[in-house]
């Protein structure tokens, strides 16, 4: 995918209306959609695979996905 194809999808995420209460954004919901989407492409099954899949990523390709911190963890993903 090139970079003027990512840079669209994350601008086209960003556009989405987060639902979330001021308690759920620790991570922009953008970022968290780019995840999803990055992670199905590339075979992820499920929210736990998901979870293992995000952090054996670098950090960098993460910033690119626009989290500014740690992505979820599955411990937080438990806690909901």
């Amino acid at each position: 995918m090139s970079t003027a194809c990512a840079g669209n999808l994350l601008a086209r995420l960003a556009q989405v209306p987060d639902p979330r209460g001021r308690q759920g954004r620790r991570h922009p919901l953008s970022a968290m959609l780019a995840a999803v989407v990055s992670g199905l492409i590339s075979g992820v099954g499920n929210d736990t695979e998901l979870v293992e899949w995000l952090h054996d990523l670098p950090v960098d390709f993460c910033h690119k996905l626009g989290f500014t911190r740690r992505p979820p963890s599955s411990t937080a993903s438990a806690n909901h």
